[in-house]
């Protein structure tokens, strides 16, 4: 019996936050689990892209950022150099004369 001295302890430390109204309103609430639910998978080639900019990186060519743009189903990647201060026009206009054609 005396190798589980602790399990006294850990009853009291118990009790003892349960009656403390400190401890009642500061203890942090589990979150609520919500069920995953997965990403479709595509079904053909370009169907799906994900972009990511890359940023800060050394100068070269006059370009300091990356995009990268992946197709989802077959992994392909495609990398546009670009400026860190593009704007969402630009984007779009790499997006199509780049990757859309």
């Amino acid at each position: 019996m005396r190798d589980f001295w602790w399990l006294g302890i850990i009853t009291f430390v118990k009790a003892y936050i349960k009656g403390c109204a400190t401890c009642q309103t500061t203890k942090i609430k589990p979150l609520v689990k919500v069920p995953l639910k997965p990403n479709e998978i595509p079904q053909g080639i370009w169907e799906t892209i994900m972009m990511d900019f890359i940023t800060d990186l050394p100068v070269s060519n006059g370009y300091n950022s990356i995009l990268t743009v992946v197709d989802r189903y077959s992994k392909a990647i495609i990398l546009l150099p670009c400026h860190k201060t593009i704007t969402t026009e630009q984007t779009s206009q790499s997006l199509i004369d780049n990757v859309w054609k």
